[in-house]
């Protein structure tokens, strides 16, 4: 929490995140640089939390609710990129914050990123 507590951002506009399947096991810096590059890659929190809304109940949606990793990059308040790994665990959202390239993510996982 303590490198997103306190951190403020304007209203994302929806649907701008799309989700891609993984096909590979890989790192934070070789999904970033397939995806585009870090300004692609990077989305809010306001955008991860609406899609956790639509799916509160583990309904079908973007997001993976069987347990697989849900892959974000966000800024966290100093502006240093994070990877956070959402997912649907015993009834209920899990997010975890971890540095990149904190490890490595494999099959069955997805990525979202910017539909621009």
């Amino acid at each position: 929490t303590g490198w997103f507590t306190g951190k403020v951002e304007e209203e994302a506009p929806e649907g701008l995140l799309i989700p891609l399947a993984f096909t590979r096991a890989a790192y934070d810096r070789e999904i970033i640089a397939d995806l585009g590059g870090e300004e692609k890659a990077a989305v809010t929190l306001t955008e991860i939390w609406r899609l956790m809304k639509a799916q509160a109940n583990g309904e079908k949606g973007d997001l993976l609710t069987n347990g697989y990793a849900n892959i974000f990059y966000v800024c966290d308040t100093s502006g240093v990129l994070r990877t956070l790994d959402v997912s649907w665990h015993d009834g209920g959202w899990r997010v975890y914050a971890v540095a990149l390239d904190g490890r490595r993510w494999g099959d069955g996982s997805q990525v979202f990123s910017r539909n621009s």
